[in-house]
């Protein structure tokens, strides 16, 4: 018998076989490495992210890493770091260290617990320890957070609040505190702060910055005056916008000399009028009825013979030298060095901090610091 299957010319047959899949040992173990890792991962980072209090008063974080920080910090500098952080810093670990300075010159570390020594924890939280005592007024801090500031780059990295410099100093140079996050490039910090090219040099004073004329007028009330320890803004607003200004502080603080330096020339009717606002004024006798001489206190005014400008001392014993396009005070014992400084980065320094005030802010000697733009943005390079 004979099966006969007869197919005309545009019919189509297609026969297919196939088997389903069935899971292995090898497939479950492979599933089973991918979840495990994946619960491993998310249980580390949300170990390593619960919050840890940190002082309210903290104006200076820095992370790196033991290793990276054995390689690129001087030997002077390393001493003279917080005991706190020197611990935190012994290992020769990959895993970033926090090291944190207050505005009252505490100290304190954050890392892994794997990397604190026995005895100077004090405070833990899920894998993360804090090395240090703190004030009772505290603030939350996470790890993971400082790891999100350098990515994967192994530099270090260092967040500064504006008001260590107005508190340790004595300075109200913003009307709020400013965070500016910096990233080590290899020969200083970077930022991701707009900042315009300076195109005038700064004098070398130990603090010294420049005003440019937008910045000048967008300046609200009097807060560049009052940090500069001027005079108000209606008594100083005939005269041309403040293009400079550099101060020089003795080792107690005190002010031993200011230099001003203006965007425009001064006139001889301005020069009177900003020597008369800097205690310069010149006497005028007066005959009383009786004889006797009194004298009366006068702006000084420029003949058709002489010029303002020069140097003469004011009221209170200082030496004022003035020129049409800056002011120099200084006390009569001081000679101020009013040479410019040489720029270490790309253009001229917006900011300039010396060694001695870096050495009363951090409590470490550095080397003199200068903020300049770098392609529109700030950054910070150390005078060598």
């Amino acid at each position: 018998m004979s099966v006969e299957i007869v197919l005309n010319g545009e019919s189509q047959i297609i026969l297919g076989e196939g088997h389903g899949h069935r899971w292995n040992i090898w497939n479950l173990s492979a599933l089973g490495v991918i979840l495990g890792l994946s619960i491993f991962i998310f249980s580390m980072w949300y170990a390593l992210s619960r919050p840890i209090p940190i002082p309210s008063n903290t104006t200076i974080i820095a992370v790196i890493s033991p290793k990276v920080a054995k390689r690129i910090l001087p030997a002077s500098i390393e001493e003279k770091l917080p005991a706190v952080c020197k611990d935190a810093f012994a290992s020769d670990s990959d895993w970033p260290v926090i090291c944190g300075l207050t505005s009252s010159n505490e100290a304190f570390a954050i890392m892994p617990r794997w990397l604190t020594k026995k005895g100077t924890t004090t405070f833990t939280s899920g894998l993360i320890a804090r090395t240090g005592r703190v004030q009772t007024e505290t603030k939350p801090f996470q790890y993971t957070e400082a790891l999100a500031w350098r990515g994967f780059a192994k530099q270090p990295t260092v967040l500064i609040e504006s008001s260590i410099i107005e508190e340790r100093l004595g300075l109200d140079i913003a009307t709020s505190s400013t965070k500016i996050l910096f990233h080590w490039n290899g020969k200083g910090f970077a930022s991701d702060m707009k900042l315009p090219v300076q195109t005038t040099p700064l004098p070398a004073g130990d603090i010294a910055f420049s005003v440019n004329n937008e910045a000048w007028n967008e300046l609200s009330g009097d807060v560049f005056l009052d940090a500069a320890n001027l005079p108000d803004r209606n008594q100083w607003q005939p005269l041309p916008p403040i293009e400079r200004f550099a101060i020089w502080i003795d080792e107690n603080h005190v002010t031993k000399g200011k230099y001003i330096g203006f965007s425009e020339p001064l006139d001889q009717e301005n020069a009177a009028r900003l020597l008369g606002l800097m205690g310069v004024t010149e006497r005028k006798a007066i005959t009383l009825p009786d004889g006797s001489i009194s004298y009366e206190r006068l702006l000084p005014s420029p003949s058709t013979s002489t010029s303002l400008f020069g140097q003469r001392q004011n009221n209170q014993g200082q030496l004022i030298e003035l020129a049409p396009r800056f002011i120099a005070i200084s006390n009569a014992s001081t000679t101020l060095e009013q040479n410019n400084t040489a720029s270490c980065g790309t253009s001229y320094p917006w900011i300039r901090l010396s060694s001695n005030v870096l050495k009363d802010i951090l409590n470490i000697p550095v080397p003199s610091l200068q903020g300049y733009s770098e392609n529109q943005y700030l950054s910070i390079c150390f005078e060598h």
